[in-house]
C-alpha cells in the first residue's frame, strides 16, 4: 500500500522562472487545528480570514513581513474568488554556493483555494495558475522562482475540492535581502491577483 509520501508531479508549463504542475500529493483538511511537529516546526491551525480581516494582521507566520500581509490581504479580501487556507515561510542556506551569486533563499507557500467548493476542480486552477503568471513573470535578474502546484485537498469543509499551492523563493546574497526581496515579491504577486478580480 503506499504511503502518503508517495507522490506524482506533473509538469503543465514551465518558463524561464516559474513552474505550473499539478500534484497527487494531498493538499490541506480545511478546516485543521494546531500542531506541534516536534521537529521545532509549529502549524498554527486554519484561520479564517475571509469575513474577518482584521485577523489577518495576528497570522503569525506573517509577523514582520509586510509584503506577506499584503498579499494575504488581497487574497482574502471581500469579494475575491479565492481566500488563503495555509502560509509558511523560512529562509534556507543555498546547496552550492558560487561568488558573486546567491547564498541564501526563502522559502515559502500560500495554500489558496476558491471560496466556492464547486469552482475547486483541477482544471479550474490550472486555468487560474495560468492567468496568474500571465500577469506576473520573475525574471533571472529578479534572483526569484514561482511554483504554482495544483493538489487535491483532503477535503474542504467536508467537501471534495482542490487547491494552488503558490510558492515564491527569493534568492539573495545575504538574509536581509533575502527578505527584502521577499516581501516585494509578495507585493508584486498581489497587484497582478488584483488584476484578476
Amino acid at each position: 500500500m503506499a504511503s502518503e509520501k508517495d507522490y506524482i508531479d506533473t509538469v503543465k508549463l514551465t518558463g524561464e522562472c516559474y513552474v505550473i504542475a499539478t500534484s497527487t500529493e494531498l493538499g490541506p483538511a480545511v478546516p485543521y487545528p494546531s500542531a506541534d511537529h516536534q521537529d521545532g516546526n509549529f502549524n498554527y491551525g486554519f484561520a479564517d480570514l475571509r469575513e474577518q480581516p482584521e485577523l489577518i494582521e495576528k497570522i503569525p507566520e506573517a509577523q514582520g513581513k509586510p509584503g506577506l500581509l499584503t498579499l494575504l490581504r488581497t487574497i482574502n479580501s471581500p469579494g475575491s474568488p479565492i481566500m488563503s487556507v495555509g502560509c509558511a515561510n523560512g529562509i534556507f542556506t543555498v546547496d552550492i554556493p558560487v561568488p558573486n551569486g546567491p547564498q541564501c533563499y526563502i522559502g515559502s507557500y500560500i495554500d489558496v483555494a476558491f471560496r466556492d467548493v464547486t469552482l475547486a476542480t483541477e482544471d479550474n486552477l490550472l486555468a487560474f495558475s495560468k492567468s496568474i503568471i500571465a500577469q506576473r513573470k520573475p525574471t533571472n535578474r529578479d534572483w526569484t522562482t514561482y511554483e504554482l502546484v495544483v493538489q487535491p485537498m483532503r477535503h474542504f469543509f467536508g467537501k471534495p475540492a482542490f487547491n494552488l499551492m503558490l510558492k515564491i523563493m527569493t534568492h539573495a546574497p545575504d538574509e536581509p535581502m533575502a527578505w527584502k526581496s521577499f516581501n516585494a515579491q509578495c507585493v508584486k504577486m498581489s497587484e497582478a491577483l488584483e488584476q484578476l478580480k
